[in-house]
């Protein structure tokens, strides 16, 4: 039986933490904006705005570590020579190269032009998507209001606000939930709760 080898531990463990951080990403770019990804009850393979962002961050670690491990324990020689041309040791055209295209990208990214503001402006666009009349909350933070203080901003008294949502087949213990809450336990959006609330009231 061969010895476990750490090298291709390292870089198998690199490769599967660089395909999970770049997917989930490139999903909290297009992701809804928060308060809509709360009202919304938003999810993409049953995972929320939170499960992503918890996906991610561990991911984004690993990759830090293990490939500043990669690099300094088994890369290192390789890495510095790439520094300099192999046949008249000045430095290498690679690299004049790489600070270039590093420059470019820092300098574009920081002034917020193209190439960088093409990638800012996409990433905002697809955010924007989101937003529409049916989807934005009638009131800011809406989510995280109770019953009680619905009630209070749109005239309909609590007990029939709670009423409303029992027939709609839905748990409601006490007018201090927030509808955030109550969506949650009954595994449906925020929005969806305030609609129940809602229909049919002038």
């Amino acid at each position: 039986m061969k010895s476990f080898s750490i090298k291709k531990w390292t870089s198998l463990t690199l490769f599967f933490a660089f395909v999970t951080a770049s997917f989930s990403g490139i999903v909290l770019c297009i992701m809804p904006p928060g308060r809509i990804a709360y009202w919304l009850n938003w999810k993409l393979l049953g995972l929320g705005k939170e499960g992503w962002e918890r996906l991610y961050l561990p991911f984004a670690i690993i990759i830090l570590v293990l490939g500043t491990l990669h690099l300094l324990a088994y890369n290192w020689k390789l890495f510095v020579s790439y520094f300099r041309s192999r046949t008249n040791r000045k430095i290498s055209a690679e690299l004049y190269a790489a600070l270039f295209f590093f420059g470019l990208v820092f300098i574009s990214a920081v002034t917020e032009i193209p190439p960088a503001s093409w990638i800012l402006s996409g990433v905002d666009r697809a955010k924007d998507s989101w937003l529409s009349e049916e989807t934005r909350p009638p009131f800011p933070m809406a989510e995280i209001l109770s019953i009680r203080d619905i009630s209070l901003r749109t005239g309909i008294p609590e007990e029939r606000a709670m009423q409303k949502i029992r027939e709609g087949g839905m748990e409601v213990k006490r007018p201090e939930q927030s509808i955030a809450f109550i969506a949650r336990d009954n595994r449906v959006s925020a929005r969806e709760i305030f609609l129940m609330i809602t229909e049919g009231e002038p």
